[in-house]
């Protein structure tokens, strides 16, 4: 995380008389078959409740995700034919956005120092895992790539006829856009312009970006 840019490392004696320094402690999550899941403890030091909220709540939809989707392809017109599924995975997930200096400062943690050395600051750059802030303030940009393509009804009833178009669907869990259509082409379109929308949100990497990953997972 260090080398790509997710934390930068300095000496505790540079920053112990700011103000905005707070430190916190870090655990790990284990996972399946992955590497564990570093989560921060921002209760402890009193960071999460003195959070002022400013990103949108309502933008956290994930816990209706399956059921759209499962709405959206029992209402669609089995004349277009089957219908396909495809997942789209973000990089990093909360690590694509960016902390401001002062407000970085409020989320350190303590960095292991060998033995005699002394005690160093892990400080984010990008959005950690833990701030009660994090979860609504990504779920705000990816809920706008969904929203690209997503129906303003989210639970129109269909009326049959000739002329309804073939599904075209995308939904998003946290860091993972669901997408569901009828028709190879549309199922295209709609891959493509679903990697257009994450590009316009979350920008794609340049010549500058030595370690950063693509937003777009490569799997």
């Amino acid at each position: 995380m260090r080398k790509n840019g997710i934390f930068i490392v300095l000496p505790y004696s540079l920053l112990r008389d700011l103000p905005q320094l707070r430190i916190s402690p870090v655990g790990c999550v284990p996972q399946r078959e992955r590497c564990p899941r570093m989560i921060c403890d921002y209760t402890y030091s009193g960071v999460n409740p003195q959070t002022v909220k400013r990103a949108p709540p309502e933008a956290m939809q994930w816990g209706r995700t399956l059921h759209r989707i499962l709405w959206y392809v029992f209402t669609a017109d089995q004349r277009h034919g089957s219908f396909l599924l495809s997942k789209t995975d973000m990089s990093d997930g909360f690590y694509q956005l960016h902390l401001t200096p002062s407000g970085a400062l409020k989320l350190a943690v303590p960095f292991p120092q060998a033995a005699g050395e002394p005690p160093l600051v892990a400080i984010p750059t990008r959005l950690p895992m833990g701030w009660t802030e994090s979860p609504p303030a990504f779920s705000a940009p990816t809920e706008t790539v969904a929203d690209v393509h997503s129906p303003p009804d989210p639970f129109p009833i269909h009326e049959a006829g000739p002329s309804r178009p073939p599904l075209a669907y995308v939904d998003v869990y946290v860091d993972d856009f669901i997408k569901a259509a009828q028709g190879w082409f549309n199922c295209i379109r709609v891959r493509r312009t679903t990697f257009h929308a994450i590009d316009s949100d979350f920008r794609p990497n340049d010549e500058l970006d030595d370690d950063r990953k693509q937003p777009i997972s490569v799997k």
